[in-house]
């Protein structure tokens, strides 16, 4: 269990604050369909809960399009290469590039490493530790409850 981190709350409440601003649409743009048996009928499924994954449904979220899941085989944690098979210790991307967050500054990695960490971290900085850039990946999906299925396989469509 991760210690409390009270900035990363107050982040988090911040970004809750800050995404009813994007009214457009106002509602969502497909009624849910309930599926006879129960349960919901998925709209959109998203293979892969990595950056990307996260990043599509973070955007289709903005649209105000529900009914997404994103599927994943891997863990909780261990999402995309990061901790799994990447060799590398830091991203090759510029630390002040923006990702998943879509321009979103409350959900920058920035604002996450400076909630944390300090301004002053933040100047120091000069690439991504990739074990921070999938922590971050993992609050930006808590944050924004993202739903995703882990230790699932996509066989067939």
């Amino acid at each position: 269990m991760q210690p409390r981190n009270v900035a990363l709350e107050v982040l988090s409440r911040r970004v809750h604050d800050e995404l009813p601003l994007f009214e457009y649409p106002t509602k969502d743009w497909v009624t849910p369909v309930r599926n006879p048996g129960g349960g919901s009928v998925a709209n959109v499924v998203i293979v892969g809960a990595g950056q990307t994954g996260l990043g599509i449904a973070f955007g289709l979220k903005r649209e105000r399009i529900s009914g997404v899941v994103v599927l994943d085989a891997s863990p909780s944690g261990l999402e995309g290469p990061w901790m799994t098979h990447a060799r590398m210790l830091t991203l090759r991307t510029l630390k002040f590039l923006t990702g998943p967050d879509l321009g979103f500054p409350s959900l920058t990695f920035r604002a996450w490493h400076e909630a944390q960490y300090g301004q002053q971290s933040w100047q120091e900085l000069v690439r991504i530790p990739k074990d921070e850039w999938m922590r971050y990946l993992g609050w930006f999906r808590d944050t924004l409850r993202i739903p995703v299925r882990n230790g699932v396989t996509l066989e067939r469509i």
